[in-house]
Order: structure tokens, then sequence, then C-alpha cells
């Protein structure tokens, strides 16, 4: 028997990782660009690729780590300093990427959550089938 998806169903945690995977790229490409203190945002860049490995293995500590990480980069974008129509497009679309992040991790833990409950009849999930 065919194991039926919802349109639904999304790869929750692949777009949180992909969106990590992204920031990551943008945090090394700032590391040698020019920052006050680059060694930190080296750092950051490496633990968002470690979330986004992580969670794509499957642990929920990846989707926490990286949740985590996307929590300064959203909360803290309307307090940098632009200079330039560059600045504003570039931190618009980390503060936007770090919301979609958060989103999909929030939905994977609650997915996660849902699919974990005893019984549950969904074809995708660990629980008893219902035929």
């Amino acid at each position: 028997m065919n194991s039926t998806r919802s349109v639904w169903a999304w790869p929750w945690r692949v777009i949180a990782a992909t969106v990590a995977i992204a920031l990551a790229l943008l945090e090394l490409g700032e590391t040698f660009t020019g920052t006050d203190v680059p060694i930190f945002t080296f750092v950051y860049a490496v633990l968002l690729l470690i979330g986004a490995a992580l969670s794509l293995r499957g642990h929920i500590s990846g989707l926490i780590l990286v949740g985590l990480l996307f929590i300064p980069e959203f909360v803290f974008v309307p307090f940098y300093e632009r200079s330039s129509v560059s600045d504003w497009l570039i931190q618009g679309s980390v503060g936007v990427m770090a919301l979609i992040g958060l989103l999909a991790v929030g939905c994977a833990l609650w997915d996660g959550r849902r699919r974990s409950v005893p019984g549950d009849s969904t074809p995708d999930s660990n629980g008893p089938r219902v035929t």
C-alpha cells in the first residue's frame, strides 16, 4: 500500500537547515569583508552549520540550536546601522530569512511533537495504522 503524504506536509527540518546554511554563508562573507570581531562571526557561522547538519540528520538538538541562533538575527535587525541601499537589502533579507527559519523550526518541532503522539494514525507516523 502506498504511503500518501498530505500536500501540506512540508519538510520543515530541511527549510530550517537551508536557512541556517544561507545565513552561515552570509556570516562567513561578513567575516572576511571587515567586521569588528571576525572570530565571533566565524564561530557563529560554524555553529549555524553544525546546527544545520544536526537538523538534517534528524537530531532535535540541531533544530533547537539553529532556532536559538535565528533569534538574535531577527531581533537585532532594526538596530543595525545602515549607510547604503545594499545595507538595507542585505539586513532586510537576513531578517526575513531568520523569521522564515524561526517559523520552520517552530513548525518542525510542532510537527515532531504531533507525530509522536501514541495512536497517531497518519501514514507517515510511527504509530499504529488504521486501515
